[in-house]
């Protein structure tokens, strides 16, 4: 839909927007040449009341349901102090945590209206929301329903500056702006990974706390309680992109114009200014590679801008480290420019012979740029890429309740249709296939996010943006690992650092992110104490950089309490781990993934001191959570196996065996049949069939397990102890004293020689030994 009679259409707007709310829609009939323009008005009018900031909500039409809350008053678990501000979707609130666990300061919003489709929209998005964990994203903590039935949100309280003041005020270098720029790309990214639009970016929605860091807040709190209807979607006319003020969808290049006129004001101090619909790049001073990204994030037409605010981050990481800027469309000088700066080349002979060849092959060049040009004009290939990334961000919405098609299989399909599209040039497509494998990552279905991982993580370093290829090369390397190719989980982990290397403060929050998979691959090589060291090492600078309430510190204590009882620290093991249960606990997000991950380790830790009732309870309720919340996965599956073999031990063998025949299947459908997962599942049921006495299937199991220890490579590790261990077993329950005691010593050379962290295996040969 066009606008026509732009400006007439602009200036009303800008009258109307000075008188008050009750008299504007009476003012714009009244001097509107037409009724179109009158029309026009009115809906820029009303979207510009719904600004997604949290304090200024605008008046949607919905009716207020109940009176404002005095200090004091408790919702759940919080207490009210004093009003942040008030609109006609809610009213803002200063809170406390009331509940007495821990003190915590937080904003509650009371949503005006409790009309069933407010409330349906609202619990819909409260756990969309609540998916988006990231140190740069202002987190939803809570939510619930007021006794008068209003429902309410809990936001973290932010206190911090719109990102256009802090660096005005603290008077930030270009390049130290173009930094905090891109850890707000990252953060957009993250929710455009899970997702989730925002619609509305702006300066005064990234504050900038005092010690630097940018925190994206508001995403989508408005949107989730409007129309779906677009025209009614919230924006704020001096950031709207051209297709926001023609009433079109919004899309991922959206916000990326948002971002694009949020990063103009923070460099130059200036908002930018409008020529009909489009903003106008006023950046006088600043270099043409910056003028170029600005005007590229800021094109009128959404296929022209950056196809995602990480390819955006990209660019502006290739500034920082004065390598070509993909908005540029440079040429061989332009290039060679970067080379030489980057290079610094010290002679002035070295220097013209590199000129020399560049003026030697000029011809050749520019044939290449013309066919450079003409493959730019490809714009059905664009336009299909493009459409698939939007195409992610609905296809959630496609699936009807109760449909046979279930998220996981939409993305599935989707995923797969991008890999046979782009086959044959998969840069063209790598932030697509790298979201869809991190959202199968995420899943814990590793055998989905495999290939499509490895197909950005394969690309040459020069192809693409190499921060993607290298982070898809780290991710890749963990799914190996998980699934049990510990030597190609190690190439692709190198692969990664060698290029973070190149800049690592620029890579800090992903160099520590692969403390966690180096320490992983240290332990499988048999370094144990160095696997404790890496992640030790790591937790000051984890801390200083997201502090420690964060997933990020959760994640690393998690690891920790692994590594230490791989070293049979036990102590050391449970207090890094109830560590990161408390780090959860603050941040309200023990029942996520990775804090189930917590109490599933805590479970077993508790079962492996012999702590069996609190073994128990921790193991029953993680299975419930994770079972109900998250549906199959190897996590899942390593939980029932872990609990199954606490039954074992209680003599239920029955229930033991009922968890294993579930979680074996799982395990090898979300990881590999030979992984580490699927093989302890196996010999844990094992052991269940011998102490049961059917003796003739656990044989027919071992043999199977033999063979799947070869396939993985894994007959020198602990596993190949286990497959010794059962065979003494059995041996034993058949009677063949022999056979059993040689097996059994076989299984206890392997577990000495893996250190304390196979110490109950060893106590474990001799309980079975004294049997015989």
């Amino acid at each position: 839909m066009q606008i026509e009679n732009w400006d007439k259409v602009s200036a009303l707007f800008d009258d109307a927007m000075e008188m008050s709310a009750e008299t504007r829609a009476d003012f714009i009939r009244s001097k509107a040449e037409t009724e179109d323009i009158a029309e026009q008005v009115l809906r820029l009018v009303n979207a510009a009341e719904r600004e997604t900031g949290f304090l200024a909500t605008g008046d949607d039409g919905m009716v207020v349901t109940g009176k404002s809350l005095a200090e004091g008053t408790r919702l759940g678990n919080w207490q009210i102090g004093r009003s942040l501000g008030a609109g006609g979707m809610g009213e803002v609130y200063l809170a406390t945590r009331a509940d007495g666990l821990y003190d915590q300061t937080a904003a509650l919003k009371l949503i005006a209206s409790n009309d069933r489709r407010t409330w349906d929209l609202f619990a819909r998005e409260r756990q969309v929301l609540a998916n988006l964990e990231h140190s740069g994203i202002g987190r939803l903590i809570d939510g619930g329903v007021a006794e008068d039935g209003r429902p309410f949100l809990v936001m973290e309280h932010v206190d911090g500056a719109p990102i256009d003041v802090f660096a005005r005020e603290k008077k930030l270098p270009r390049e130290a702006v173009l930094r905090l720029f891109l850890k707000v790309c990252d953060a957009v990214s993250h929710a455009h990974g899970r997702l989730v639009l925002h619609r509305d970016i702006k300066p005064n929605n990234i504050l900038v706390t005092a010690d630097g860091t940018p925190r994206l807040i508001d995403f989508g709190v408005a949107g989730l309680l409007t129309e779906d209807d677009e025209s009614r979607a919230p924006m704020t006319l001096r950031y709207a992109a051209p297709e926001q003020l023609r009433g079109e969808a919004a899309s991922v290049e959206t916000d990326v114009f948002g971002l694009g006129a949020t990063l103009h004001e923070s460099l130059t101090g200036q908002t930018a200014t409008r020529t009909g619909m489009s903003l106008n790049v006023d950046a006088e001073g600043e270099p043409d590679s910056i003028k170029a990204i600005l005007a590229k994030a800021l094109a009128d037409e959404p296929e022209d801008r950056y196809s995602s605010a990480e390819a955006l981050g990209a660019d502006i990481r290739a500034w920082l480290t004065n390598r070509p800027v993909q908005a540029m469309a440079g040429g061989t000088g332009y290039r060679l420019g970067l080379f030489l700066k980057r290079n610094a080349l010290a002679t002035t002979a070295v220097s013209a012979v590199i000129l020399a060849l560049g003026a030697g092959l000029a011809g050749t060049i520019w044939q290449a740029e013309e066919a450079a040009r003409e493959r730019d004009l490809a714009i059905q290939e664009r336009e299909r890429l493009r459409a698939m990334q939007q195409a992610t961000f609905v296809m959630f919405s496609e699936a009807s309740d109760g449909a046979e098609t279930t998220s996981r299989e939409l993305v599935s399909r989707s995923a797969q249709r991008v890999l046979e599209e782009f086959e044959d040039n998969p840069a063209e497509a790598a932030p697509v296939l790298h979201m869809y494998g991190e959202i199968f990552y995420l899943m814990n279905d590793y055998q989905a996010a495999e290939p499509l991982l490895r197909a950005v993580a394969d690309l040459p370093d020069d192809s693409f943006d190499r921060s993607l290829i290298a982070q898809a090369r780290h991710d890749l390397a963990v799914i190996l690992f998980r699934l049990g190719n510990a030597g190609e989980s190690r190439t692709y982990l190198d692969d990664a650092r060698t290029v973070w290397a190149e800049n690592p403060d620029l890579y800090t929050d992903a160099r520590l992110d692969a403390a966690l998979i180096e320490s992983q691959l240290l332990a499988d090589a048999g370094d144990v104490e160095a696997s404790v060291v890496a992640l030790r090492n790591a937790i000051p600078e984890r801390l200083a950089f997201s502090g420690r309430e964060s997933m990020d510190a959760g994640i690393l204590y998690t690891n920790l309490g692994a590594a230490l009882m791989r070293t049979g620290d036990l102590p050391g093991a449970i207090e890094a781990t109830e560590n990161a249960r408390d780090v959860f606990s603050s941040i309200e997000r023990l029942e996520s993934p990775d804090g189930l991950n917590v109490m599933n380790n805590l479970a077993t830790f508790y079962h492996v001191t012999g702590d069996l009732q609190n073994a128990e309870t921790a193991y029953s309720e993680t299975l419930r959570l994770r079972r109900d919340l998250y549906g199959g996965s190897v996590a899942l599956a390593v939980l029932m196996s872990n609990y199954a073999k606490l039954k074992i031990q209680n003599g239920d063998l029955a229930g033991a065996l009922a968890l294993f025949d579930e979680a074996i299947p799982m395990a090898d459908e979300y990881g590999s049949a030979s992984g580490p997962a699927a093989l302890a599942a196996r010999y844990g049921r094992i052991e269940a069939l011998i102490l049961n006495d059917d003796l003739a299937v656990a044989q027919t199991m071992l043999n199977e397990a033999g063979t799947l220890l070869e396939e993985g490579g894994l007959s020198a590790s602990v596993y190949g102890g286990m497959q010794a261990l059962y065979q003494g077993q059995l041996a034993g329950a058949r009677g063949e004293r022999e056979t059993a005691l040689a097996m059994l010593d076989e299984a206890q050379i392997v577990f000495e020689a893996a250190g304390p962290a196979a110490g109950r295996y060893v106590a474990k040969v001799e309980q079975i030994r004294d049997a015989l």
